[in-house]
Formats: structure tokens, sequence, C-alpha cells
């Protein structure tokens, strides 16, 4: 009979706040063929949704192929992650049946959206549903020249070049984030802040790879710019690699300190990271 060789592009969508609907489409461009040619040949595509979900709009029944004639088919998805602290995988599968007159009907193999991530378990009140894709790792990017949290970017771009991970675990106990940010930036009068300033630590408070939460030693690290003084105790002032273990401490200006904090704040809620899942951090220009 011949065959049809054909270009393919898959697209899947998601929205990260306010919605669990997701939709999954397959492109498909024929390009050279052999035999009998393409007249006269369809296509046919079965879409389902596998897991946590439930179809809303099914794929086109049938279409014609032709020659370098993009053919689209496609379905909306709703993911049923409705209940507050649900979450669960959600993906789409495709059956592609093509058709020839004369010929039995030919079924390549199925093809399958990207896999999502859909859930209802961010905490707080305000908080809403959304869907992530769930092979990606979240990338919380902070600017140095950024005029409302450059210094706070700068003692994590330090840290970072010092040693300390720039790949982070989320933490939501409460106790363990204050646990952290006691170890990491004491209060009384051996620790002096300037006026207008407050204390900065990474890693951050709220993941595992914080001060107390990590089980390291007792390691702090700051850096020449972070105005302790030389009077926070056993706080070496360090400018190269000295290794993974710890934490830095560094007075920066209060405003930063909260726009940081901020920053952190709406990355967790619109990349939907939650407890125990992994994240990059990466300082830049």
């Amino acid at each position: 009979m011949g065959t049809i060789e054909y270009h393919t592009f898959e697209y899947t969508w998601a929205r990260a706040v306010a919605n669990l609907r997701s939709a999954y489409t397959v492109s498909l461009t024929p390009w050279r063929v052999t035999g009998v040619g393409i007249a006269g040949t369809t296509l046919l595509a079965r879409g389902t949704c596998e897991s946590n979900c439930v179809v809303e709009q099914a794929p086109p029944v049938r279409q014609p192929l032709a020659m370098n004639v993009e053919t689209t088919a496609g379905l909306n998805m709703l993911a049923t992650t409705t209940g507050r602290g649900a979450s669960g995988d959600v993906w789409a599968r495709m059956n592609l049946q093509f058709d020839t007159p004369g010929g039995a009907p030919v079924t390549t193999r199925d093809v399958r959206s990207l896999g999502l991530r859909c859930d209802n378990a961010l905490p707080g009140n305000n908080t809403s549903p959304g869907c992530v894709f769930s092979g990606s790792r979240p990338i919380l990017v902070l600017h140095y020249n950024d005029p409302s949290a450059g210094w706070n970017a700068l003692n994590v771009g330090w840290s970072i070049y010092t040693g300390l991970p720039a790949e982070l675990t989320r933490l939501l106990n409460p106790a363990d984030s204050k646990g952290n940010g006691d170890r990491a930036c004491p209060s009384g009068g051996a620790y002096p802040r300037p006026v207008g300033y407050e204390c900065d630590e990474y890693p951050f408070r709220s993941t595992q790879e914080g001060a107390k939460t990590s089980g390291t030693p007792f390691a702090p690290r700051t850096f020449s710019f972070c105005q302790l003084n030389d009077t926070w105790p056993n706080t070496p002032v360090v400018s190269t690699d000295v290794g993974p273990l710890g934490w830095s401490r560094c007075n920066i200006p209060g405003p930063d300190n909260q726009a940081g904090g901020q920053i952190l704040s709406k990355f967790y809620i619109d990349q939907r990271v939650l407890s125990g899942e992994k994240f990059l951090v990466v300082p830049t220009d």
C-alpha cells in the first residue's frame, strides 16, 4: 500500500494559579508518502485523560490528511484534585488511527502529554488550586540590580559562590522554620544590627537546608559587606569556596530583607512548591 511520513508537534498547557484546567494538542503534518499516496486518507484521534482528571472536550471525530498541511487534534482536561489538601498526577493520552481507502486501518503508537501535578495543597487561606509540570524543577531568579531586594540577592549570590547549595527543599513546618531563623540570625546583645538593618540568612529558613533542620554543625559564615563589624562570635568573613555545610548571616537594609521574603513567598505560590519539593536558586544581574 505505501507509507506516510509526518512531523508531529505536541503541546501541553496548564495554569499554576486558580485553575485546574489543562489541554493537550497534537499537530501532524505529512511531508512524504510512498505507494498509493495520501488522497482519501483520514485521521481519527481518540483522546483520554489518565488519572485524577476528566475530559471536558473530546478531539474531532475524523479529519482528512493532505501533504504539507497541518492537522490538529486535542482535548481539554479538568483535574479532580479539588478537595483541600488534594494532589495528584494528571496526563492525557492520544491514539492516532489512519484510514486509507481500500486498506485496513493502521494505528500508530499512542502519544502522551507531559505529566502535570495538580493540587489544592498550598498552605494558607488565600491560595487556590492549580497545575504545574511535574517533570520540571522551579527556578527562583534573584537580581543583584533589583532596587527593592538587591542586597538580599547579593547575600544569596555570595552564599552560593562560597559553596552553599543552590538546590533547596521547601519546608512547611512553622516551628522548624523559626528554629532555622533563630539559629542563623540570633537576637540579643551579642548580635547587633546597625540601625535600619536586619539579619538575612541563607539557605532560607523555610527550607530543609536551613541552619537547624539541615543538622549541620555550627558553621556560620558572612561576607565583607554584611556589617557584622567583627562583633558576631564565631562568624568568619569568607570570600572563597568553603564548602556546602552551614549557613550565611548578613545584615542588610530592612526593606531589602522584607522584599526578599515577599519574593520568595510569591515564588512558592506561583510555582506551587509543596513541602519536600526541590527548587533551584539563581542569583544574576
